[in-house]
């Protein structure tokens, strides 16, 4: 995919509206076109995303709570071993090995604080140094709450210290 920068996010919405608007379409072919174009501007939105965080050393998941899935948009050029799809997590994230055994419990802590509702959590973890030549991450979660107020989902970030 090209660059992307807003004014190509705002050709792809000007390129839309003249596609929906140029044609007389049945309901079926129109959410076709509209779900197309929604991810031609997530595609684009991520990659800008993606780019940025690679550039600073900054990282960014989603934690699903109740099902403990563990979802980053990309793979990290500079900690290549790092999954951007786990189950079970963050269990299964420890049982790999990444985060220093010094570390492992503020790491369960963490995601503890989170399920149980806490807005905010932070903490700083070492991991293992045949993963990385950055021993220290300072990593902070972000967790959003469903129309029950039940945490659900967690935005995760780190960079390294």
């Amino acid at each position: 995919m090209e660059t992307i920068d807003s004014t190509n996010i705002k050709k792809l919405l000007s390129d839309f509206a003249k596609e929906i608007k140029s044609k007389d379409l049945n309901q079926e072919t129109e959410n076709q076109i509209i779900e197309n174009y929604i991810q031609k501007i997530y595609d684009a939105s991520s990659n800008l995303q993606n780019l940025l965080a690679k550039q600073i050393g900054f990282y960014y998941w989603e934690y699903d709570i109740k099902n403990k899935i563990m979802h980053a948009p990309f793979k990290s050029l500079s900690f290549p071993e790092m999954p951007s799809y786990l189950e079970n997590y963050p269990k299964s994230f420890l049982d790999k090995d990444f985060i220093h055994t010094t570390t492992k419990q503020k790491y369960l802590d963490l995601h503890t604080k989170v399920s149980k509702g806490a807005k905010e959590a932070e903490t700083i973890v070492r991991l293992n140094s045949r993963f990385s030549t950055e021993d220290s991450f300072y990593v902070k979660y972000t967790t959003q709450f469903n129309e029950k107020g039940e945490p659900y989902k967690a935005i995760g970030t780190a960079h390294k210290l």
